[in-house]
């Protein structure tokens, strides 16, 4: 009878063991500050050394961050009112960072991949900006600080960048880029122009700036080794 009790407790020890070692293997970490009123965070983690950093110093604002992988950080400050902001990560060192500094600014991040990284600065109000990075060690900046101005960027490949900057009101921009060590930056300045450019290929360029009101640019780039360089004003 008490060689069954030491086995029995001995298989019950070993599932308890088994049943612990994740908590203790996914090393991960969670900051959650919030001041004001009404604010809301939500963060699943699943895989380890992951972090997350949120900060809601104003009201009414929502982040939420998901992490599956290994090294990867998200964060998501809002100093505003009404702000959402969301960090989608899959894979492993990936790096999101979102500032949201205005009124009722939306800001999505989705990477699928490796050592993706992308930065989103909203200073204004009613703008968004929506980056979906798949592939490994591509780059994103956006800095939004006008309002009602909106960003939707694409990246699948490997290496590719984004540069962009928007202030005044009404800008659009549309990007798309698929391959490889692709680069953009773009800037818009004044009210409703709009930039909708596509890369496709490897090693391709464009650098466009929009001064003044009402300018539309579509940039079409497939292949290899293109540049571009576009200046419109009024």
């Amino acid at each position: 009878m008490r060689t069954l009790n030491l086995n029995l407790l001995a298989a019950v020890g070993l599932t308890a063991l088994l049943a612990a070692t994740p908590a203790f293997a996914q090393d991960n970490s969670v900051n959650i500050n919030q001041m004001s009123s009404s604010n809301a965070a939500e963060v699943e983690q699943v895989g380890d050394s992951n972090s997350v950093d949120i900060y809601q110093y104003g009201a009414d604002n929502t982040a939420s961050a998901s992490q599956e992988g290994s090294g990867n950080s998200a964060a998501i400050h809002q100093a505003g009112s009404s702000e959402t902001g969301t960090v989608s990560q899959l894979g492993d060192s990936n790096s999101a960072h979102l500032d949201q500094l205005g009124y009722q600014n939306t800001a999505d991040v989705a990477q699928e991949g490796d050592n993706n990284n992308a930065y989103v600065l909203q200073l204004g109000s009613d703008n968004s900006a929506t980056i979906a990075q798949t592939g490994d060690s591509n780059t994103a900046t956006a800095v939004q600080a006008g309002s009602g101005d909106s960003l939707d960027l694409t990246q699948e490949g490997d290496d590719n960048s984004v540069l962009t900057g928007q202030g005044g009101s009404g800008n659009s921009m549309l990007l798309t880029q698929t391959g490889n060590s692709n680069s953009m930056a773009l800037s818009q300045s004044g009210a409703d122009n709009s930039i909708t450019a596509n890369q496709t290929g490897d090693d391709n360029s464009l650098e466009a700036s929009q001064y003044g009101s009402g300018h539309m640019l579509n940039v079409n780039q497939a292949g290899s080794g293109h540049s571009a360089v576009v200046t419109q004003s009024n």
